[in-house]
C-alpha cells in the first residue's frame, strides 16, 4: 500500500504502490491498495537536508537493501509499482525533504478527461499531438 502521509522524521515504511505487501511476501491487489498504479516516480525538489535516502528492499522488513538513491534536487527515481519493487524512505536526519510523487497507469478508467478533450480539439485542427 502506498503511504502518502509523512512521519515526523519524513520516513516512509517499506511498501508497494499497487498492492498490500504481506509479511509472507504475497501482495494483495485489493482495496485500499491503489491497484491501478503501474509505474511510480519521485522527483526531488530540494537537497538542503541529510538522510532521507530512497531504498529498494528485498521484502517488507526492509532489513536488507537492494539499492539506495541519495536525494538530490532535480534527481528522479522511477520504477514499476508492483511487488517486484518494495521500497521506502529512510529518516531525514536534518532539514526537510521535499519531493513530488507521481503515479502512472494503463487503466483507461483513469484517463485524464481534459487531456482527451485537448487531443480531440487538436485532431480537429489537424495539429500533431
Amino acid at each position: 500500500m502506498s503511504v502518502n502521509r509523512s512521519a515526523s522524521d519524513l520516513s516512509h515504511e517499506v511498501h508497494v504502490d499497487n498492492c498490500l505487501l504481506q509479511d509472507s511476501g504475497e501482495c494483495l491487489r485489493v482495496p485500499p491498495a491503489y491497484t491501478y498504479r503501474d509505474y511510480s516516480a519521485l522527483l526531488y525538489l530540494n537537497d538542503e537536508f541529510q538522510g532521507g535516502d530512497f531504498i529498494f528492499t528485498h521484502d517488507r522488513s526492509g532489513l536488507s537493501h537492494q539499492a539506495a538513491v541519495h536525494p538530490k534536487c532535480g534527481r528522479m527515481v522511477g520504477f514499476s509499482s508492483g511487488p517486484e519493487n518494495p521500497h521506502g524512505v529512510l529518516p531525514v536526519l536534518d532539514g526537510s525533504r521535499c519531493a513530488l510523487g507521481m503515479w502512472f497507469t494503463h487503466d483507461e478508467t483513469f484517463k485524464e478527461y481534459e487531456r482527451t478533450l485537448a487531443e480531440k480539439l487538436l485532431n480537429k485542427l489537424n495539429i500533431d499531438t
